[in-house]
């Protein structure tokens, strides 16, 4: 399986196998006022997610191979991938805030990807079992209107990812008011930066202890 991180929450997963593809996210350049500065997502892809219909997640129409848009709870199988689609909300007020949001787990080339879009609270007993058992986690660390870092730290050790790959943080081309990696990070163990924006992991590779890889956006 390869991963490549564009930036805000959006990545590219792609099957090894069939060469499979999957887009989380799409994001719309220069949205909310300018506050997205990543540019236009230009690679093809079979399938996308859409986690909830904010521009900044949502943005399937600006995609140019016109993809099969999953965006529903419950679990499917499509060209060899299992999705499943887990109900949760971008807020600690049951949605009453800023609506809901779903949670993806994304199987391929027998590695479980969890993807949580902007989740806003910790997860329930519920969740979690439905969400099962996964390899790799791409959680939102910048708080603001989605998890705190407490929150964080519950989500991953209820999940126990091998790996956990940060998104959703403030940097040069992200402009809300959310905090950088560097807060996540801090007295962290297990932190590897990767110089390349798309990394490549295998069921072997995975670590025994959960690690951290930063990855930067390639957009």
């Amino acid at each position: 399986m390869k991963i490549k991180y564009f930036g805000h929450d959006a990545f590219k997963i792609t099957q090894e196998k069939h060469g499979v593809r999957i887009i989380t996210d799409p994001y719309e350049p220069e949205c909310y006022n300018g506050s997205i500065k990543f540019s236009e997502i230009e690679d093809e892809t079979e399938f996308v997610t859409v986690s909830h219909s904010h521009p900044d997640h949502s943005n399937f129409v600006g995609l140019t191979s016109k993809p099969e848009v999953i965006k529903s709870i419950g679990k499917m199988e499509k060209a060899g991938i299992i999705f499943n689609g887990i109900d949760t909300y971008h807020d600690n007020s049951k949605g009453a805030e800023r609506g809901r949001n779903i949670v993806f787990t994304i199987k391929a080339d027998d590695i479980t990807v969890c993807h949580l879009g902007d989740l806003g609270h910790i997860l329930t007993e519920e969740q979690v079992n439905k969400i099962g058992s996964i390899d790799v986690l791409l959680i939102p660390v910048g708080g603001g209107p989605t998890i705190d870092k407490s929150a964080v730290d519950s989500v991953i050790n209820a999940l126990k990812p091998k790996i956990i790959v940060p998104m959703h943080y403030k940097n040069e081309k992200c402009l809300f008011n959310i905090a950088g990696i560097d807060q996540f990070l801090k007295g962290r163990k297990g932190v590897r930066h990767f110089k390349e924006s798309e990394i490549t992991i295998t069921k072997d590779s995975l670590p025994h202890e959960t690690e951290i890889f930063v990855i930067p956006p390639s957009n």
